[in-house]
């Protein structure tokens, strides 16, 4: 008698999931929140959204209005992960000029693995710019 084993590879969502901008910090490990209010004066910021632990590696885009920001996006693997199957962390940054234009804009972060829609989390701030 052969017993054949086959082990599968399912596409695994990331274990935790942040959002930056400037030193406002949003952590997500559950369900998604809402757009959280930020209020910034005109200027330049940087922004960072990663995720960590995901299997394939995360899709990460960052929008501004739905128009999406061109980034600097870093792919390394989950050192902490322990056992099999290997899983990633990816970082995606940007910089931003701000000014009252964008009062009431939504930035928001995008992750999805594998083009999933069900395995997708977005986190966002809602801008309030204000003059110096």
């Amino acid at each position: 008698m052969t017993i054949n084993i086959f082990f599968f590879e399912f596409p695994e969502m990331f274990s935790k999931m942040e959002f930056r901008l400037d030193t406002q910090k949003q952590v997500n490990v559950g369900n998604p929140p809402m757009p959280m209010d930020i209020r910034l004066e005109e200027g330049t910021y940087n922004s960072l959204c990663k995720t960590e632990g995901s299997n394939p590696a995360a899709d990460i885009k960052i929008f501004l209005d739905e128009v999406e920001q061109t980034g600097a996006i870093t792919t390394s693997e989950d050192k902490d992960r322990i056992e099999p199957p290997q899983a990633w962390n990816v970082e995606n940054r940007i910089t931003l000029t701000l000014n009252a234009t964008h009062n009431n804009k939504i930035l928001k972060c995008v992750a999805m693995v594998n083009k999933e829609t069900l395995m997708k989390k977005e986190m966002s701030y809602k801008l309030d710019v204000y003059s110096g």
